[in-house]
């Protein structure tokens, strides 16, 4: 379906109204699920659009604008552990297994487009910072780089021990770690490349980064339209040059920047 403007702006309200509604934002909710792929099939036809990257200022969606990434978090984070469940319910579970999940392809592009990003800068280990309960991030890298260290770092006390038993299941557990804790406490090396997701809440993350001489960084972001589904995150400080970024595309929601310490 083509949408002009203001068909769109009807369109955000009613996902964001439909969404407010619910008292389960989990996949267990076929409303939610619904609502949430019609309005990342949505965003994937119109964000080229040329009145589509400024519809999160119009005045129309400024409450909008404010909640729905709120909203579109939580059912993240609900679809996430939803999703490893049944993962973990199914016998002999493979790497292949993971593309029921319905936007793996859609991680799978966001990492390879990191890996790019990083190039040399990739070394020995990667730490994944909000990683949640289906940390695709880790398990994507491990297939595509072989006997590489990668720790994920999440403070959700349920999220990792779903983790953590999936990445035993799938046999990864000699390459990934998954910790429990606040990011701003991690004992980061200089070597080590962080990257940081969407979601991840850690105010003070930038200071403790260019304390510790953290040389590479990959920051998850959102630009255009795709600003409904996730706030925009904050940048580093001067000391880390804003590298280079991968591009808006259909294929994902989010946009990755790579920092390198001055």
């Amino acid at each position: 379906m083509m949408f002009n403007r203001s068909q769109a702006i009807d369109f955000i309200l009613s996902i964001y109204q439909t969404l407010q509604r619910q008292d389960q934002l989990s996949p267990e909710n076929e409303t939610v699920t619904k609502c949430l792929n019609e309005f990342v099939g949505f965003l994937s036809v119109v964000y080229q659009e040329s009145w589509a990257a400024d519809l999160p200022d119009a005045p129309e969606l400024v409450e909008v604008a404010a909640n729905l990434p709120v909203l579109c978090g939580i059912a993240e984070c609900k679809m996430e552990k939803w999703w490893c469940r049944h993962f973990l319910s199914k016998r002999g579970l493979t790497y292949a297994d993971l593309a029921s999940f319905q936007y793996f392809d859609s991680y799978r592009s966001l990492i390879e487009g990191e890996v790019y990003l990083l190039g040399t800068a990739i070394r020995d280990c990667v730490i994944f910072l909000g990683s949640g309960a289906l940390p695709l991030t880790a398990i994507v890298l491990a297939e595509l780089i072989p006997n590489f260290r990668i720790r994920c770092i999440d403070k959700d006390a349920e999220a990792c021990a779903l983790a953590s038993a999936l990445i035993r299941r799938l046999g990864l557990d000699g390459g990934i770690d998954i910790e429990r804790g606040m990011a701003e406490e991690v004992d980061f090396q200089p070597e080590e490349a962080v990257v940081c997701a969407s979601l991840l809440n850690a105010p003070s993350i930038y200071s403790v980064l260019e304390k510790r001489l953290v040389r590479t960084v990959i920051v998850r972001d959102a630009e255009g339209v795709f600003r409904f589904c996730y706030r925009e995150a904050r940048r580093p400080p001067e000391t880390y040059r804003a590298s280079s970024q991968t591009s808006c595309s259909s294929s994902r929601i989010n946009i990755s920047r790579l920092y390198i310490l001055r």
